[in-house]
């Protein structure tokens, strides 16, 4: 990927939004397929289960050459992680939604009230259905059954 900075009305160099090259590098291929998405800390900080903001980002995609491997991009440390599938725009959702659920499980600061009432909004919004899950939960440790059940997901 390649970038010209133009200049700006300040008449200074333009510079890359960090969001938008690590959405082209990692969460999008350059054919706009779905390769990964956010997941960890982050995940939990963006639907509200969590008011800590990570000091890495973590990202669960099939761009990463090993388990795991940190980059930097923009002064921010990013985790890059080998997902457990191969991520598609079919799972993509499914699979952050399972991730969800087993970051809730050990880090989320909400009662477990608020928690489920978050999970299950996030259930809705991301359009989770059971057969979805069925689909993807043999990816996943067996305790992912238990966070399941106790968040009354379905």
């Amino acid at each position: 990927m390649y970038y010209i900075p133009t200049k700006t009305v300040f008449g200074t160099d333009s510079t890359l939004s960090r969001n938008l090259v690590i959405q082209r590098k990692y969460l999008e291929t350059k054919d706009g397929e779905v390769c990964g998405f956010y997941t960890g800390m982050q995940l939990l900080n963006s639907v509200g289960l969590t008011t800590q903001v990570p000091a890495v980002y973590e990202i669960s995609t099939n761009a990463a050459s090993k388990d795991y491997r940190e980059v930097n991009i923009a002064g921010v440390r990013i985790a890059l992680i080998n997902p457990r599938t191969e991520i598609t725009k079919e799972n993509r959702d499914v699979l952050q939604f399972l991730d969800l659920l087993l970051a809730a499980d050990t880090a989320a600061e909400v009662s477990e009230e608020e928690c489920k009432k978050i999970i299950g909004l996030c259930k809705k919004r991301m359009n989770i259905t059971k057969e979805k899950v069925k689909k993807n939960i043999i990816y996943y440790p067996e305790r992912i059954y238990r966070c399941l059940y106790e968040r009354e997901v379905f």
